[in-house]
């Protein structure tokens, strides 16, 4: 769970301890959420202790920098790794996508930390090794990516079961005006997903799980539409609807990368509208301007139903 700091004077101890830097002047009152969880404080307050028990051994024996060096930086790469690393990587399996969201910001702030750890290994042992490098900044890279693809499996997982949801009758002559409440529901989970439960995750990485639930709804719909032999145009003009109510979720979500999430869709249920289907497919400039996105071996499969 997220750290929560009650003082001022708790909060500048922490970022000290973990080498903690907001982007943004944070005037939030208090008590104040931290992203991270006391995982990140406990284990940086022992790493700081550490190097500072070494920098102590080393004032004594100051002959002996190249060993403490290679005895510190190999340590301290163990204990992130093996101790730190692993133990976050093993716990993903199982959890909730609140957990796993956690785990995420640790390895971020994890990673983030080893580039202070080595500055601060700089500082102690200028002149003597130039540049630090600590082997677990990549580990809590990779680890970081793996949490990723746990988060997008999750949310998949959840947009497949409500699609499963989904009562198109392909042969009604009903036209409704209202999208689908499976649609309706899952525009509500996404959104409350990232309003709440990803909320503290970088703005890149909110975006990447967009575009990743998203594009994969997309495919879903376009295999949909594929996968049906016959559609009345009642519930080609009611499967519209439904692409049109998610184009306009994208809208709102304002980030231009998803714009043309469910462009092949949507002009692929166009085509199949038009008065004039065959016409206007082989019309070059008609095609490149109303269906770009159109595959070209979907066309035939298309326009038979």
């Amino acid at each position: 769970m997220p750290m929560l700091v009650h003082r001022q004077s708790e909060y500048e101890q922490l970022v000290e301890t973990c080498w903690y830097r907001e982007g943004k002047v944070n005037r939030s009152p208090f008590p104040r959420l931290l992203p991270f969880s006391q995982l990140l404080p406990l284990c940086c307050s022992d790493i700081r202790n550490y190097i500072n028990y070494c920098c102590n051994f080393m004032e004594d024996n100051s002959r002996e920098q190249a060993v403490i060096y290679n005895v510190l930086t190999e340590s301290l790469d163990k204990l992130l790794i093996d101790c730190v690393n692993q133990v976050l990587l093993e716990g993903l399996r199982g959890r909730s996508l609140e957990q796993i969201v956690q785990t995420l910001i640790n390895f971020e702030h994890f990673r983030n930390a080893c580039d202070q750890i080595e500055v601060k290994l700089q500082d102690v042992f200028y002149g003597v090794y130039q540049p630090v490098h600590l082997l677990a900044k990549e580990r809590f890279e990779e680890s970081r990516r793996i949490a990723e693809k746990h988060i997008y499996e999750v949310v998949n997982e959840k947009i497949d079961g409500l699609s499963e949801l989904a009562e198109y009758d392909w042969t009604t002559t009903q036209r409704r005006q209202q999208p689908s409440t499976y649609l309706r529901d899952m525009v509500d989970f996404l959104s409350n997903v990232m309003d709440s439960t990803l909320v503290n995750l970088p703005d890149e990485i909110k975006g990447f799980m967009y575009l990743e639930a998203l594009d994969h709804l997309a495919r879903s719909l376009m295999e949909m539409l594929l996968s049906v032999p016959r559609i009345s145009d009642a519930a080609l003009a009611n499967f519209r609807i439904d692409v049109q109510f998610l184009d306009r979720f994208v809208q709102r979500i304002g980030d231009p990368k998803l714009f043309a999430t469910f462009d092949e869709v949507r002009e692929s249920t166009n085509l199949m509208m038009s008065a004039t289907p065959h016409e206007e497919y082989q019309s070059v400039d008609l095609r490149m301007r109303n269906y770009s996105q159109v595959k070209g071996q979907n066309v035939p499969r298309l326009l038979e139903k």
